[in-house]
């Protein structure tokens, strides 16, 4: 697991320096995701639990801050150069102690974003439209990995405390666990392929993913992957998974049809490959090197390594924006990188400290939303 570091921390201070312009900083932030949607939500914890709402030009972002009570305003938060200015217009309070969040995942059809409160082993519910959390589901012990899927009216959230390594089913309706599933030894992220009904997870530690049929409710198959496992991808253009082998520097696919892998890439100067999010669109992997502050772009029409940039150190989920074709990189230490596509490469506009705690997992849907805590 990453090392928690303070965005106050000699590399995070390293990697600030580095930039054009000065970033004003909140020290001790630490960030493991992001979740676009046209708002940016994150999750921190200091002196409480609570969800903030940012503005960023046409972009909603929420971010979660340690404050009391439910507010609206226009505090700034700073960015390198100008590029992606951040409005603060509402904090709204979150249940719970102030500890671990981790995954995170919308469903835009309900509205509702899943939150994985890892250290309170519950997921919380959080209507995006209202602003309201409207439930917690309880006993999903040490809840790391969750995952809407909307064909389903299905919510799949990975549990990791000691005797359990399931994965539990929530029906969306009455947001309860209906089924648990084992998960392997250390079950994490997950996806879902929807031509095959099929979820895959990410076993950790286990050096495997493991393939459950959603529609029977029932783990199918294991398939070895030869070393620490990081992130799962579904690619629906390819028909694939790919997964990343952290301790070997590999991008695996995998053919859901057979469940067997059928190429693997090897990724230089990417150290710890565990981050990964796939823009179909065009035809990009985005893989966070934990261990030494990367971000590969590998390109899924050549199969080749594209790319390679900096971010901040501990890089953890990400999320891409289509409206401005922006890529989010949260990173442990506290720092969010953003980066921009052009016609020829990525640049990255901004890396900085947002005023919130320790953040997990971005993903993207027209906002952005992260879980820290302090």
């Amino acid at each position: 697991m990453p090392r928690y570091t303070s965005c106050a921390s000699g590399s995070a201070r390293d990697h600030r320096a580095s930039l054009a312009s000065k970033s004003r900083v909140a020290g001790g932030h630490h960030f493991v995701g992001v979740h676009v949607l046209h708002e940016l939500y994150h999750v921190s914890h200091k002196r409480g639990t609570h969800l903030s709402i940012l503005l960023r030009s046409a972009l909603l972002t929420a971010i979660a801050f340690g404050a009391a009570t439910l507010g609206f305003g226009h505090d700034r938060v700073a960015t390198a150069g100008s590029a992606l200015p951040l409005k603060t217009v509402a904090t709204v309070a979150l249940p719970g102690a102030a500890s671990r969040f981790d995954y995170e995942s919308l469903n835009p059809k309900t509205n509702l974003l899943f939150l994985a409160h890892l250290a309170a082993s519950e997921v919380v519910v959080f209507n995006v439209k209202t602003n309201r959390v409207v439930a917690t589901i309880p006993n999903v012990d040490h809840v790391h990995g969750v995952l809407a899927v909307p064909q389903l009216g299905r919510v799949f959230a990975t549990a990791t405390a000691t005797g359990t390594n399931e994965v539990a089913i929530i029906d969306e309706r009455t947001l309860k666990v209906i089924a648990r599933i084992p998960g392997g030894t250390y079950p994490d992220g997950m996806a879902y392929d929807d031509a095959d009904e099929k979820l895959y997870v990410s076993d950790e530690h286990g050096d495997t993913d493991t393939v459950i049929d959603t529609k029977a409710n029932a783990r199918i198959g294991t398939i070895p992957l030869g070393g620490d496992v990081g992130n799962t991808q579904y690619d629906a253009a390819t028909h694939r998974f790919y997964v990343n082998v952290q301790t070997r520097g590999d991008l695996v696919a995998i053919d859901p049809a057979k469940d067997a892998i059928v190429a693997r890439y090897a990724l230089t100067g990417c150290e710890s490959n565990h981050g990964l999010y796939l823009d179909q669109t065009h035809r990009k992997a985005y893989v966070a090197c934990e261990d030494n502050a990367k971000l590969v772009v590998f390109d899924l029409t050549s199969w080749r390594q594209a790319e390679t940039l900096e971010t901040g150190k501990d890089p953890d989920v990400l999320a891409y924006d289509e409206r401005s074709a922006t890529l989010y990189v949260a990173a442990e230490s506290g720092i969010v990188s953003m980066s921009r596509r052009t016609r020829r490469a990525y640049e990255t506009s901004a890396r900085r400290c947002l005023p919130t705690t320790r953040t997990s997992s971005p993903s993207i849907s027209g906002r952005i939303a992260s879980t820290s805590r302090s």
